[in-house]
């Protein structure tokens, strides 16, 4: 059978549809954990509300957040997958029949004259898909990702390389500026609790983002990075962010969970720059694997 146009249309439209109705198990989880530990009334109820929508939504099939994003997807492509379909218009099919079927509210529009498409989320260069190659598999995986308006909130900055080199002062610089940003500079997690993905390096401020967005959905969430430093520095901000007295509660600075997982990579790159990415408490990750042979597997946490 092989990669069809036909079926990277139909497990796209299954992918973006599980995406904004059904929640990651771990982030439901991490969810639980942050209910089980509040002691604030207001955020206790705020976290049991969240829960409750979650599991409404999946049951009833229908969007769980009224922000259902800007449609994006990350593709990867192997080398021996086979695939000569045409990725781009089958996945813009499907995000435009989910987009009815669910339906979706319609979040895109041209910039300027604020036209808009009825009924399809697509157009003027979306939905936005992320390429990448990897020699050797012999899949096309697919990711729907889309953005809503708490999953776009980024920062940039820099840190001063100390001289001499020094890892363990270096980290500690890293931390004191994303600190910083946070707490003074009013940098936050939008429907919090959220996600924080950072970049640390990279080859320049529009890779760095690039990758601190892709961190947000490391799975499963609040997993470590494997150098045990860094691995450390996303626990001490983990920790930080949540002493922060923003909370969890939208509205009101009350509540012991502001964040659920953060989640650190390292690229090299020319300067010392630093790029934060945050997530709101919809982790919209879906994802699946089509392979040579057309059997497709979809990857659960």
């Amino acid at each position: 059978m092989g990669i069809t146009e036909g079926l990277i249309f139909e497990v796209a439209y299954n992918l973006y549809r599980k995406c904004l109705t059904a929640e990651r198990k771990d982030v439901v989880e991490a969810f639980k954990k942050a209910y089980e530990r509040e002691t604030h009334p207001i955020s206790k109820v705020q976290l049991r509300v969240l829960l409750d929508c979650i599991e409404e939504a999946e049951k009833k099939g229908v969007c769980r957040c009224q922000d259902t994003g800007s449609p994006q997807f990350f593709v990867t492509l192997g080398s021996d997958s086979g695939v000569k379909a045409d990725i781009g218009r089958a996945l813009t099919e499907a995000t435009a029949k989910a987009a009815v079927d669910l339906p979706m509210r319609d979040n895109v529009f041209h910039p300027l004259t604020h036209e808009w498409k009825p009924g399809g989320n697509t157009g003027w260069g979306v939905p936005v898909i992320w390429w990448d190659y990897l020699p050797g598999a012999d899949y096309l995986e697919i990711m729907a990702a889309p953005r809503g308006g708490g999953g776009s909130l980024s920062w940039s900055g820099s840190f001063d390389l100390p001289d001499p080199p020094s890892k363990s002062e270096a980290i500690k610089r890293v931390k004191d500026s994303i600190v910083k940003a946070y707490y003074e500079e009013e940098w936050f997690v939008g429907c919090a609790p959220g996600t924080i993905g950072i970049c640390i390096g990279g080859g320049s401020k529009e890779h760095a983002a690039l990758i601190a967005w892709k961190a947000v959905f490391r799975r499963p969430v609040g997993s470590h990075h494997p150098d045990p430093d860094i691995a450390a520095l996303e626990d001490d901000l983990l920790n930080l962010l949540n002493r922060s007295g923003k909370g969890n509660t939208r509205g009101l600075a009350v509540g012991l969970t502001n964040v659920i997982g953060v989640h650190i990579e390292v690229e090299g790159g020319r300067g010392s720059g630093i790029a934060l990415s945050a997530n709101c408490n919809a982790v919209y990750d879906a994802r699946a694997r089509i392979f040579s042979d057309g059997r497709v597997e979809y990857l659960e946490v």
